[in-house]
């Protein structure tokens, strides 16, 4: 593997490969902007995923619509018009209105009881008696002020929110965490079928337990780059893999080839598809690769583990960050480098909630320290070294037998073949079996396992190549079971190759080299336009600059990134795109513009590597 803190190329990921012998490929300029890079969910009804309206569905709650005229002539003596039209105020939208204190220290014990009666024909509003500075009060007070959430939910509204989350230039989970912190629930009552890219503008429908429609709008409405919309009550929540796949619009900059030039190449792709690596941003951009923290946790090699997450990173972009790990490398101290994060206002990333754990254990606890980051995110890295074996054997197929199917290949098996067993479930295992007629298959219908303790090997030498490269790194198959249960790995399969669906393409010219060539969806459902882009082709010849505009749809867990790396036949790596995205000073190539090409880019990775969260869209 390629040495800690160097920035990794394809080729230290093990992607090295191209389908299409015969495409010289062209330069372009991939996620220059991250309005280049739109992802529609693809749900299991095979919908594609939109932001849509922002109504509020039944929420199960019947206000009586008492009016003050409906008062009787006592009540009305103890409620004036006035203070019954601030109660009606504060009814509509208890969150954002102060309480409520009436002066009832004149009033008897029946007159109180009356005001409460009336109190509770509002269906937000709660009411308690107080004594205060030598006076007795009635408050009113939001429901949820006197009653925990789950106590007011009402019993016919179904447990979970559904809604369409769109994001902007951030993560899935950064995205759920500032909903979560704002409707003072938990992360862990979101759910989402796959995380999406960070640099991208996305859509994906989350589930929610136990929050309202109106607090996730409210919620979103405090940050530009979350939206959501498409609300509904269900009895289920959304799970991991709940998706179909997903669909792409995307803007390759600064092509240099005409559209007639570029067809053979699209063509080729539409009809064979593209290698499935799993891409670059699977293991991190910047700092140390997620593959090389996941080898040491599945070499129970813990306390590296540490090391590797908190020691200091060269181009380590944040203040905060780049000084709790000297701060920790230098004294040793958790709790010192955790409170320079908490000033930071840091301490909920990866390396914060790493140091928590480390001060709060046992210094020779380290097993319980990294407890503290979610299970989810731990996974990750293991993951990702799993994702680099499969990326290294896949070249090596590739590179060694090209198309060809072999006896022994793993596919799924026919319907046909399938035997019933009463509903039981049954393990993946199961579905796969190998092949013994390579005339019966195409390449396409090959699975390449993810390694791990559970999963078949192909019948043939493939299994020695995993072996070897697992020798390599002072590994077995043995490692991927754990003593520590969390890490026991039990892998996947995942196919060689991928073939896109409904693919669409056309060139278009431009001159601003900052403007949006593609809309959004939040820009679709507010401008209500019917065009998918901002732009007037034209003729190419007449702008500065053209772009191919791509749309595709990939099934889940694919990565755009690696089909777009097929057709241009470029390098998809931070340091390649670096370099094509140079275009704009290419007649200005001064310390100044690199400079501003270099933040640029850094600006989009500040967190990446930091929170070493999985940035595929899956």
């Amino acid at each position: 593997m390629a040495k800690h803190g160097k920035v990794s190329s394809e080729s230290d990921l093990g992607i090295s490969e191209f389908l299409n012998q015969d495409n010289p490929g062209f330069n372009g300029v991939i996620k220059e902007r991250f309005s280049d890079f739109n992802v529609y969910e693809i749900d299991k009804s095979m919908n594609i995923v939109h932001l849509g309206d922002q109504k509020f569905p039944d929420e199960g709650v019947v206000d009586q619509n008492i009016e003050y005229d409906d008062l009787t002539q006592a009540q009305k003596a103890l409620i004036s018009e006035i203070l019954f039209t601030r109660i009606k105020i504060f009814n509509a939208d208890p969150e954002n209105n102060e309480d409520i204190e009436i002066d009832v220290t004149t009033l008897d014990k029946d007159s109180r009881k009356e005001i409460h009666q009336i109190l509770k024909s509002f269906s937000k509003v709660d009411s308690n008696t107080e004594d205060k500075d030598g006076k007795k009060l009635i408050k009113a007070k939001a429901k949820g002020a006197l009653k925990s959430q789950k106590k007011q939910w009402p019993r016919e509204r179904p447990k979970y929110l559904h809604f369409t989350l769109y994001k902007e230039n951030c993560e899935t989970y950064e995205a759920i965490s500032l909903l979560a912190n704002r409707c003072r629930t938990e992360e862990k009552h979101f759910g989402f079928a796959g995380t999406k890219d960070r640099r991208g503008r996305t859509t994906q429908r989350v589930s929610v337990s136990m929050v309202s429609a109106k607090q996730i709008l409210g919620a979103a409405r405090i940050n530009q780059k979350v939206d959501v919309g498409s609300f509904s009550y269900q009895k289920k929540e959304i799970r991991l893999g709940d998706l179909s796949g997903n669909r792409f619009e995307l803007a390759i900059r600064n092509i240099g080839v005409t559209e007639e030039a570029i067809k053979p190449a699209l063509e080729y792709f539409t009809k064979e598809g593209f290698i499935n690596y799993f891409g670059t941003q699977r293991f991190g951009t910047t700092g140390v690769p997620t593959h090389h923290v996941g080898k040491e946790m599945i070499s129970s090699n813990f306390t590296k583990v540490i090391d590797l997450i908190l020691k200091p990173r060269e181009f380590e972009n944040n203040f905060a960050l780049k000084e709790a790990r000297k701060t920790w490398a230098d004294s040793g101290d958790p709790q010192k480098a955790l409170e320079i994060l908490r000033k930071g206002r840091k301490d909920r990333t990866v390396e914060g909630k790493l140091l928590y754990g480390l001060s709060r254990r046992h210094k020779n606890d380290q097993v319980g320290a990294l407890d503290e980051i979610p299970r989810q995110q731990r996974l990750l890295y293991c993951h990702a070294y799993q994702s680099y074996l499969w990326n290294k054997v896949v070249s090596r197929r590739i590179r060694t037998y090209g198309m060809k199917v072999l006896k022994g290949d793993l596919v799924n098996k026919k319907k046909e073949d399938m035997v019933e067993e009463n509903g039981e479930q049954r393990s993946k295992e199961e579905y796969i079996e190998h092949v013994e007629d390579p005339d019966s298959y195409t390449i396409h219908d090959i699975l390449i396992p993810i390694p791990g303790c559970k999963v078949k090997f192909p019948e043939n030498e493939m299994k020695a190549w995993f072996d070897e490269l697992l020798g390599e790194d002072g590994l077995t198959m043995d490692s991927f079971v754990s003593s520590v249960k969390t890490y026991n790995l039990p892998g996947d399969y995942r196919n060689m190759l991928v073939k896109p669906g409904d693919v669409t393409w056309r060139v278009v010219g431009y001159d601003d080299a900052t403007e949006d060539l593609i809309v959004s969806d939040k820009e679709s459902m507010e401008k209500a336009r019917g065009v998918s882009e901002k732009i007037d082709p034209g003729k190419t010849e007449d702008h500065k600059y053209k772009a191919l505009i791509l749309n595709m749809s990939l099934p889940s867990s694919c990565y755009a990134t690696m089909a777009l790396r097929e057709i241009l036949r470029v390098e998809t790596d931070k340091n390649s795109m670096m370099k094509l995205n140079n275009y704009k000073n290419a007649s200005e190539d001064t310390p100044e513009a690199i400079n501003d090409l270099k933040r640029e880019c850094d600006d989009d990775t500040e967190e990446e590597q930091s929170t070493a969260k999985l940035l595929k869209v899956q």
